[in-house]
């Protein structure tokens, strides 16, 4: 599986073994949860919230967002100066419009609190 800084998700399947039939469920189910974050954007959320919120627009304008499955949700970090919101689109696709709001606004609130330290290697 990649993940493209553009929100876009591929997969590379063609080297992997048949799932186990016990698991055909499974992996069904996120087969289809896969579809829907290839389908889901986070672009309206984020417009919505520069509109109806100007006090975090002004926070989220210097935010670069990545999509990301290595999240089970959503973080924002610094890195290098720069300040990054990774966020999981299998998550965020099955949430409602005022949830995902909500999710942005508590990400500002770590930046605006300076609840982030960027990891040193």
């Amino acid at each position: 599986m990649k993940d493209n800084k553009d929100g876009k998700i591929s997969t590379e399947t063609e080297d992997l073994p048949a799932p186990p039939e016990w698991a055909s469920s499974m992996v069904s189910d996120y087969a289809e949860a896969l579809k829907a974050a290839r389908q889901f954007s986070l672009d309206p959320h984020v417009l919505n919230l520069y509109w109806s919120e100007p006090f975090f627009a002004s926070v989220m304008r210097n935010v670069s967002r990545v999509a990301t499955l290595q999240m089970p949700t959503a973080a924002v970090s610094a890195h290098q100066g720069d300040l990054i919101m990774l966020w999981n689109p299998i998550f965020f696709s099955k949430l409602n419009a005022k949830q995902i709001s909500t999710i942005l606004r508590h990400e500002c609130y770590h930046l605006i609190l300076a609840h982030i330290a960027e990891r040193r290697r």
